[in-house]
Formats: C-alpha cells, sequence, structure tokens
C-alpha cells in the first residue's frame, strides 16, 4: 500500500504539555467561507472533527447542517449535549475531504477525533514529539 505521510510536531496545549495537533482548513461546500486552524488529536473523541461554536457560526455552517436526528451525542462533565453536525472541506497538507463537523453551544475545543485517523496509519512518537499521518491508497 502506497500512501503520503504527514508529518506534525507537538504543541504546546492549554494545559501546559506537548499534544499532538494537527494544522488543518475547514472550508464551507456551499459558501466557501474559509479557516485555518491547529486541532489536538483526541482518540477519545469518536467524531471526525470538533470546532468552537464560533467558528461553526464563522463558516455559516448552519446551512450545511444535517437533519437532527443524524445528529449524535457528546458527553461532557455536565451531562449530554447534541452535538450540531454540518458538512465541511477538510484540508490537511493538500490531501482534501469532505467531512463531518460537530459543535455545541459554548464549545472551545479544536479536536480531531478516532473518527479520522481509523482511515489512517497513525504515530505517536512520543519520545520525538512528533505525530505522523500515512494515507493508504488501495
Amino acid at each position: 500500500m502506497e500512501g503520503t505521510t504527514l508529518k506534525w510536531p507537538y504543541v504546546d496545549e492549554e494545559y501546559n504539555f506537548m499534544a499532538p495537533a494537527i494544522k488543518v482548513s475547514l472550508t464551507n461546500p456551499i459558501t466557501r467561507a474559509h479557516i485555518s486552524f491547529e486541532g489536538f488529536l483526541d482518540t477519545g473523541f469518536d467524531g471526525i472533527i470538533l470546532i468552537p461554536w464560533d467558528t461553526y457560526l464563522e463558516l455559516g455552517l448552519r446551512k450545511c447542517e444535517l437533519p437532527r436526528k443524524l445528529w449524535s451525542m457528546g458527553v461532557s462533565v455536565t451531562g449530554e449535549v447534541p452535538l450540531r453536525a454540518a458538512h465541511v472541506e477538510l484540508e490537511m497538507n493538500g490531501m482534501k475531504k469532505r467531512v463531518v463537523a460537530e459543535t455545541f453551544r459554548g464549545n472551545l475545543r479544536k479536536l480531531i477525533g478516532g473518527g479520522y485517523i481509523e482511515e489512517h496509519i497513525t504515530t505517536l512518537n512520543g519520545p520525538c514529539k512528533l505525530l505522523e499521518i500515512k494515507s493508504i491508497t488501495k
């Protein structure tokens, strides 16, 4: 299997420890509104990408929302919350893919979840503080 390997150095997470992060760009497929940021890899998040509530609104993703019956439920310290879900175009180092971005009112986190990495070979190299994601072409 051939593929492209993308590499990112760990970055200082807001809690003062080094964590794997991925530089991504999101585009609204209807309006073409666009934003770039660094999202932390969170294998405990089952979704593909979780974005801040303000980013969701800024990109106008309500125009791309999935029907409410397709939203998943997120679990937080305050209980379960419905995760609004919308189609976006995700780009990482030239690799583009249509995915579903999720959020909830008040969310500030930017996470790349297990739903994204399950399709790739992902290596967390702790001693080198390096994240590697290899795409697989069949």
